[in-house]
């Protein structure tokens, strides 16, 4: 069976967020970080999702916890997701 969903390849950059500057730092929501290091989501596909265009390797560092502004909610995310039933 044919489906009209759109297909978007989620490996790249959507051209409304290519066309933006590149951001070296974010301002992100508990929520919002709660995502990033707990999933296997591509770096473009959140940068799509966020609407922003960021610096090279910023996603990795957030899931690496290498960057200070986020340490606390990392071990709290951490935590939450040892102790959540699977």
């Amino acid at each position: 069976m044919k489906t009209n969903a759109i297909r978007t390849n989620r490996k790249t950059l959507n051209k409304s967020v290519r066309k933006k500057a590149i951001v070296s730092e974010i301002s992100l929501t508990f929520d919002q970080y709660e995502k990033i290091p707990c999933s296997d989501i591509t770096s473009a596909r959140i940068c799509n999702i966020l609407k922003v265009r960021l610096s090279k390797g910023y996603i990795e560092k957030l899931r690496n916890n290498k960057l200070t502004k986020y340490k606390n909610w990392y071990q709290k995310i951490k935590l939450k997701h040892l102790h959540s039933p699977s």
